[in-house]
């Protein structure tokens, strides 16, 4: 596995974490991009993937299709 660290942000009282902006130039996504998010039970890791739902679409961002 390649791993890369780009940053470190603290979580937010929220529960948000701030993703660094490299993340749109090095995996080419935008704004409304879905995100499948895993975690690793062993490793303690959290794994976000591109979602096959944003991998496939086509359509341009719009707030009504994108859950939050």
């Amino acid at each position: 596995m390649n791993e890369v660290l780009l940053d470190s942000y603290a979580l937010q009282k929220d529960l948000r974490i701030k993703l660094p902006k490299q993340i749109v130039s090095n995996l080419h996504v935008d704004v409304g991009t879905v995100f499948d998010i895993y975690i690793g039970t062993e490793s303690g890791e959290i794994i976000l993937r591109v979602s096959d739902e944003s991998k496939n679409s086509t359509a341009p961002f719009n707030k009504e299709n994108t859950r939050y």
